[in-house]
């Protein structure tokens, strides 16, 4: 290789190490400057779950792209980018973060990021859409809203199955090559029963009296052990219980001096009787929303 190429590569590539160590010198200071503080200061309102003025700050291309005012960021030029703008607070209908302002050495990383042509590592930017009312295809998919349907139960769980639900469960128990446990012996089904239902164990005698019954006619046994506990009070007191820790049932105003309630128990009982009268649900839940327009 002769003299004059040799220095011409070797000029080169000492050319080019200054610009290469400044690139990661650059991506270093937005890992460990910039990123957190967008992270801490600006995804609540302008991440994937909400993005207010339609304006993300979780990736660059979004910041570039911008919101409803246009463009938030120009690399290279702090002054003409909205988003200094903004965190510099010189315009009052522009001011984020909206309750405070950020520390100087804050702004200043931003500035700072910016003049150094805002990088940002290589990845991938995903976009989640949104309707009119800030729902995702995947929220639409939840399974609690579908419609009601009347699927086709499977031919699975036989010798064992006894319902439709047992098929659907027979049906996956397949897919993931398991096998369904061994029946209960009628000690531990009867004690199932009560702790499902009432949430206390039986008495011995109750055992005894359903394990001699079970003996005899299982199903019937099952069947008539279901039906009396569902009939005693001890249902309602059981169940309601779920449904007022939904609503934060409480005796008193643990947030406020701990002040009695000396009423709510009035609730809490209407909570119990529609367990134990078999209320309709959809009737109870228009209870909780509105009784006092439809009902006494």
């Amino acid at each position: 290789m002769s003299p004059t190429k040799l220095s011409l590569i070797l000029g080169l590539t000492l050319f080019s190490l200054p610009a290469a160590a400044d690139d990661r010198e650059a991506m270093r200071f937005f890992e460990t400057e910039v990123r957190p503080l967008l992270a801490a200061e600006c995804y609540d309102c302008h991440g994937a779950e909400k993005v207010k003025g339609g304006l993300r700050l979780d990736h660059r291309d979004f910041i570039l792209e911008g919101g409803d005012s246009g463009p938030a960021l120009v690399a290279g030029k702090p002054d003409d980018s909205l988003l200094v703008e903004a965190v510099r607070r010189g315009d009052p209908d522009l001011a984020m973060p909206p309750k405070k302002s950020l520390a100087p050495e804050q702004v200043a990383a931003l500035e700072k990021w910016v003049s150094l042509g805002a990088p940002w590592p290589a990845e991938t930017a995903t976009r989640v859409e949104r309707d009119e009312h800030g729902f995702t295809a995947e929220d639409y998919a939840w399974w609690a809203i579908q419609p009601m349907a009347d699927p086709a139960v499977p031919q699975a769980g036989e010798g064992w199955a006894k319902n439709s639900v047992d098929r659907f469960i027979a049906e996956k128990l397949a897919e993931k090559d398991l096998k369904p446990a061994p029946p209960a012996d009628a000690h531990e089904f009867v004690r199932r029963l009560h702790f499902d239902l009432h949430g206390l164990p039986p008495a011995p005698e109750e055992v005894e009296r359903f394990a001699l019954a079970y003996a005899k006619d299982a199903d019937a046994a099952v069947a008539a052990e279901v039906d009396r506990l569902l009939e005693s009070p001890r249902y309602g007191e059981r169940w309601g219980q779920h449904w007022l820790d939904v609503v934060r049932y409480a005796e008193s105003d643990g947030y406020r001096a701990d002040e009695v309630r000396p009423d709510v128990w009035r609730y809490r009982d209407y909570v119990i009787r529609s367990f134990n009268d078999d209320k309709p649900y959809d009737q109870f839940v228009r209870e909780q929303l509105a009784a006092d327009e439809f009902a006494p």
